[in-house]
């Protein structure tokens, strides 16, 4: 799963399990990590990065370990916790070695990323293989304006010139590029609808028929705020589309030609690499 450019808390399966994948590939590493992001081109609603946190000890050390990680504005005051007196039981014998690993995303909004500038993430631990605080400086530059529309905008959907338009349930504007599947009639334009492989498309001003690039068929999500199974109401609601305000609120939600609810949006697709 990536988070770059992604609307925000997409549907998310359990990526971070626990300590199995630790115990079988031995100590984790970055992979070319980065502490510098430039924001141009995007919209408030999407994630920029996950910070991830290593703690590691080597034994011997026996007890519960306690772990705090937060991101901080440029001010140095603490936009959210992460882990946050997170307990970890350590009995590690010596000539062993023991890690947990701990990722926290921020995204582009009012309340975490809203403008350029050196923002960190500070973390440490106390208890057990007590560790003294480090703090990464990550640099944000050409953030967006952040600012919310109107509450009474939100939910308005309409196609502008070709792209497909909407105020999101956290008052921004967000705009969807097509994928263009040739001319049709530019008496049509404006004209929406859902196909019968449950793909989403409107006429642009062209007179093109534009396709979504990609879409979710909604599942629980293991970190977000959704409903607890697929929501699937039935074909007789085919064709619905509607602002939505599970996840991040910054999508549309619509039922497809088989009756079950997907998600899509601006942002790139969460199930791709990053692009």
């Amino acid at each position: 799963m990536t988070w770059w450019k992604s609307n925000f808390n997409m549907p998310t399966l359990n990526i971070g399990d626990g300590t199995v994948w630790l115990e079988a590939y031995g100590p984790v590493a970055y992979d070319s990590p980065n502490t510098s992001f430039d924001l141009t081109g995007f919209f408030p609603g999407w994630e920029i990065v996950v910070f991830c946190c290593i703690w590691h000890w080597d034994g011997p050390v026996s007890g519960t370990a306690y772990l705090y990680s937060r991101w901080c504005n440029p001010a140095g005051s603490t936009i959210f916790n992460c882990a946050n007196g997170l307990g970890y039981a350590l009995n590690v014998a010596s000539g062993y070695w023991s890690e947990y690993w701990y990722g926290c995303n921020i995204g582009c909004a009012g309340w975490e990323v809203t403008s350029s500038g050196n923002y960190s993430v500070r973390s440490y631990s106390t208890g057990a293989g007590a560790m003294s605080e480090q703090s990464t400086t990550i640099a944000f530059s050409n953030v967006p304006s952040t600012t919310q529309l109107a509450a009474s905008k939100a939910g308005y959907i309409w196609v502008e010139g070709n792209d497909l338009c909407f105020v999101n349930a956290n008052q921004w504007k967000h705009t969807i590029v097509g994928t263009d599947n040739g001319y049709v009639d530019t008496e049509k334009s404006g004209f929406m609808w859902i196909d019968n492989s449950n793909w989403l498309h409107w006429i642009g001003l062209d007179g093109h028929n534009y396709q979504v690039p990609w879409k979710i068929q909604e599942f629980a999500s293991t970190w977000s705020n959704s409903s607890n199974d697929a929501t699937a109401p039935g074909a007789s609601y085919k064709g619905c589309i509607w602002v939505d305000s599970e996840y991040g609120w910054t999508h549309l939600g619509y039922i497809g030609y088989d009756g079950h609810k997907y998600i899509v949006g601006s942002g790139h697709d969460p199930y791709i690499a990053p692009y």
